[in-house]
């Protein structure tokens, strides 16, 4: 009996084992013939969960999985980053900022930044969007390199959201 009892787990052993590289192989198949030469990189990031159910509610709702709609957020995010960086001359234009007026310092902080760069920043305006988030909207008027500094600035500090500038040649 003690002789039969190995054989027998052996022989399941190899057939999982088959089944899991047939299985394998297929997919690596699948995958490869999808990508057709693209590696693929996973990702770990840690994000606010209402953040997250918020997005998750929209990408299903228009028939998006998650890895599709990030690709698409992150393709955005390049598109709008290479546009401000091949920027030359004199622009005109405004900075929109969302950001969380809760987070201690931050509102001193946006005004520092905006008094550093006073030869291009024309004006502000500050709206009230709920009891937590503001959005500061900022008049630029400046060379390119300047306008470029000054976003990368908001954009460093803890508790902003979102930064969109929206730029024209001056």
């Amino acid at each position: 009996m003690k002789s039969g009892s190995p054989r027998k787990s052996v022989f399941v052993d190899r057939r999982t084992t088959a089944r899991l590289e047939a299985f394998i192989s297929v997919k690596e198949i699948e995958l490869r013939w999808l990508m057709r030469g693209t590696t693929i990189s996973r990702v770990s990031i840690s994000l606010p969960s209402d953040l997250l159910r918020e997005f998750d509610q929209l990408i299903s709702e228009i028939g998006y999985d998650r890895s599709k709609a990030i690709q698409a957020a992150m393709r955005l995010f390049l598109t709008d980053q290479k546009d401000l960086r091949q920027r030359k001359g004199s622009l005109l234009g405004a900075v929109a900022v969302t950001y969380d007026h809760e987070v201690r310092g931050l509102e001193e902080k946006l005004t520092d930044i905006q008094h550093a760069f006073a030869t291009i920043v024309r004006g502000a305006m500050h709206i009230h969007l709920d009891e937590r988030n503001c959005l500061q909207i900022i008049a630029v008027k400046g060379g390119a390199q300047r306008v470029r500094r000054l976003v990368q600035e908001l954009m460093a500090q803890r508790g902003v959201k979102q930064i969109k500038p929206a730029m024209v040649r001056a």
